[in-house]
């Protein structure tokens, strides 16, 4: 049975789309867009990287955003998180950190969400919400927000944040029953660990015994 209230709730009007864009990892995208010959993920791929920089203006990327007809991608602030970026948003941080070096559009993605780099270094922690529109955080974020920002902190070149959020996640680790928390943690510490790599296309690259990295596809 069709959910009419859910899918109200994905596409509001006719011209307007609400989106997620934690739910969008380049690295997936460019891997189906390297093996398919449907133009269109090629497309999702582009799309998916214009909405975050887009919707992120001051730096910060919100839980939920607005695509509009003929406006383009803005953050939902009529929605109910009001343009607010936590506990999905956290998951783009992670996602950016974690593309290869010479993934397409990894250096704007950077450049765009250093804000975030900067607020940690000023605070000394994530914040656990944050107003994408103006900047303005609350309380400190959870332990496994820290361990989500470390591989974004580390391609960002943020030696000194970096440093600061492996101590505080050594000090306070998610607690076992934090599924989310230990989920973030999981990627971000494996990554750190260099338990896995994304390549160009999006192919996971795991260690090899016998030499350097194995392509797994």
């Amino acid at each position: 049975m069709v959910n009419w209230k859910e899918i109200s709730h994905f596409h509001p009007s006719p011209q307007r789309w609400r989106l997620n864009p934690s739910y969008l990892p380049l690295q997936l995208l460019a891997w189906f867009a390297s093996r398919s010959e449907a133009p269109a993920w090629q497309a999702l791929q582009k799309s998916s990287l214009r909405m975050i920089l887009e919707s992120s203006p001051k730096g910060f990327t919100p839980d939920w955003i607005i695509f509009e007809a003929g406006k383009g991608f803005l953050p939902d602030k009529d929605g109910p998180d009001k343009a607010d970026g936590g506990y999905n948003a956290i998951r783009v941080y992670l996602w950016a950190g974690t593309l290869a070096p010479d993934a397409p559009g990894r250096q704007q993605l950077l450049d765009q969400l250093a804000p975030m780099a900067d607020y940690v270094a000023r605070h000394g922690y994530p914040p656990e919400r944050i107003d994408s529109r103006t900047g303005q955080g609350n309380k400190a974020g959870p332990p496994g927000f820290s361990a989500a920002l470390l591989p974004f902190l580390q391609a960002s070149n943020a030696r000194q944040p970096l440093q600061e959020q492996q101590q505080r996640l050594e000090a306070q680790p998610p607690r076992p029953d934090a599924y989310y928390e230990q989920a973030l943690t999981l990627f971000a510490l494996g990554w750190m660990q260099g338990r896995y790599r994304y390549d160009r296309d999006g192919s996971l690259l795991l260690p090899s015994a016998s030499r350097g990295k194995g392509r797994c596809d």
